[in-house]
């Protein structure tokens, strides 16, 4: 028998996948970005664009992950006010915080990829 979804959101796993839903996102886009200011270098002097392409569609896939989870997890519990104190009202936004994150960042990522992928890294 499955344990009561309070207490699934109260700990184990729900709990981390909360958290990932939240995280994901803005964790993706700093190492995306930490990532293509440092192999700047290597892609100017080679002229191949493999770092700066690759880092930008992993972390743009692990920030839709991060939406994913918030979008599982958002689907799962009930509708409960935000504003009631509750665990599952705790838990429910922050499922909607890491929906929203996970799109929002993987915008970001985007919109700084797009001169990545039309510039070359000497420019």
């Amino acid at each position: 028998m499955s344990e009561p979804l309070e207490e699934q959101f109260r700990a184990g796993r729900r709990v981390t996948q909360l958290w990932a839903g939240i995280l994901l996102g803005p964790t993706a886009w700093a190492v995306d970005f930490v990532v293509s200011y440092a192999v700047t270098q290597h892609e100017c002097s080679t002229g191949a664009m493999l770092w700066h392409r690759t880092s930008s569609v992993i972390a743009v896939l692990v920030a839709m992950w991060g939406a994913y989870l918030g979008w599982e997890a958002k689907h799962v519990l009930p509708e409960v006010p935000i504003h009631e104190g509750t665990v599952l009202a705790r838990s429910r936004a922050m499922a909607i915080a890491g929906m929203w994150m996970g799109l929002w960042f993987a915008m970001i990522i985007i919109a700084e990829a797009v001169p990545r992928f039309l510039l070359s890294p000497c420019d």
